[in-house]
């Protein structure tokens, strides 16, 4: 019994190990087809809520800041905040973009220029892409914890098929 779960442990690491590089490879290439630094985003707050919900995962493509119209949804950063916002548009006055998230009662403070704008999320059909509860997960993986979980389970594996093979 041992011997079968020390098998369904390490062929559960596989796993993790094999999507979390899958998600790598996929981040990689998606950077380089939608053009942008950050491909994938994770909403993280409920201001965008019903549309975007936490934990979404959202597609970001580049965008050319002058092409951006009012309602589009976009990825910007901001003094405040170590995190990407994602908020829509709201209106659009010489280069100045004002945004607010969907739930919120006021706007953004301030405006976004076009150095702030990292891209616009990707719509089909009209709605936002997004994967639910996903960016949880990836968000997860890039806290202290879940580095952290990440080599923990690496070295549990090495260090299982060392042994298993003496």
């Amino acid at each position: 019994m041992s011997s079968l779960y020390r098998r369904a442990a390490r062929e559960i690491a596989y796993i993790i190990l094999a999507a979390l590089l899958l998600l790598v490879i996929v981040d990689f290439g998606l950077s380089m087809v939608f053009g942008v630094k950050y491909p994938l985003a994770v909403v993280m707050s409920g201001s965008m809520e019903p549309t975007l919900e936490p934990g979404d995962l959202i597609l970001v493509q580049k965008v050319d800041p002058a092409s951006l119209k009012v309602g589009d949804i976009i990825v910007f950063e901001v003094p405040w905040s170590n995190t990407p916002i994602v908020h829509r548009v709201i209106a659009i006055d010489n280069g100045k973009i004002f945004t607010k998230g969907d739930n919120n009662l006021y706007p953004d403070p301030s405006y976004r220029t076009s150095g702030d704008v990292y891209g616009k999320v990707i719509e089909i059909s009209g709605h936002p892409f997004r994967i639910p509860i996903v960016g949880y997960i990836l968000a997860f993986t890039q806290t202290i914890y879940g580095k952290a979980i990440l080599i923990v389970l690496l070295a549990i594996m090495v260090i299982r098929d060392i042994y298993e093979k003496e």
